[in-house]
């Protein structure tokens, strides 16, 4: 009769992992590894070469957590090793909180036209639709945003004029507001 080895993490401090995705790509898309320093170890202290993958969440799998991933959930994560030949008493999992980066929005913003009158003063189109490109499975999520001010960089008439945008009042609505995936950038 033989014994089954046993698999264990083993690094300097709090383990460390590497998972680092942007918000909208789903958990499979997210690759998933130990952090450099940190390794799997057998019961006779040597290295196991092997994968890391994400464990389905409620019968659905990681592929179907659409953007749901948020930065601040932990996930389980499964290893498998290469050498498929080696037994061991039982599957090493661990749970892991994915770093989820923002979602970049590009866009272009419309002034009205208006008649000089020597000020700085614009008007912006609103609300504001955008089409994030981000699947849902519902559909493209859409994000609203309204709140935006805007003044010319100079009195001067003219055509073409450049616009300084003002998002610290800006309020966006769709389903990355409420899921912290979009957030004005009240820098820019």
């Amino acid at each position: 009769m033989s014994t089954r080895d046993t698999l264990r993490i083993v690094g300097n401090g709090t383990q460390k992992w590497n998972a680092k995705g942007t918000y909208g790509v789903s958990l499979a898309q997210i690759p998933v590894s130990l952090a450099s320093g940190y390794g799997v170890y057998n019961g006779a202290n040597q290295l196991v070469a092997g994968t890391w993958s994400w464990e389905p969440e409620n019968s659905s799998p990681a592929s179907g957590i659409y953007p749901n991933v948020k930065g601040n959930k932990a996930y389980t994560v499964k290893f498998t090793p290469t050498d498929s030949s080696a037994s061991y008493d039982r599957t090493l999992t661990d749970s892991v909180v994915p770093e989820i980066s923002k979602y970049p929005l590009n866009f272009s913003v419309a002034v009205e036209d208006k008649t000089y009158d020597g000020t700085t003063t614009a008007t912006v189109h609103q609300p504001l639709m955008i089409n994030t490109d981000v699947n849902t499975g519902a559909g493209n999520e859409k994000l609203q945003i309204t709140g935006l001010t805007a003044t010319f960089k100079n009195e001067n008439a003219g055509s073409d004029k450049e616009v300084v945008i003002d998002a610290s009042k800006a309020v966006i609505t769709g389903a990355a507001a409420s899921g912290g995936g979009a957030t004005a950038d009240r820098e820019n």
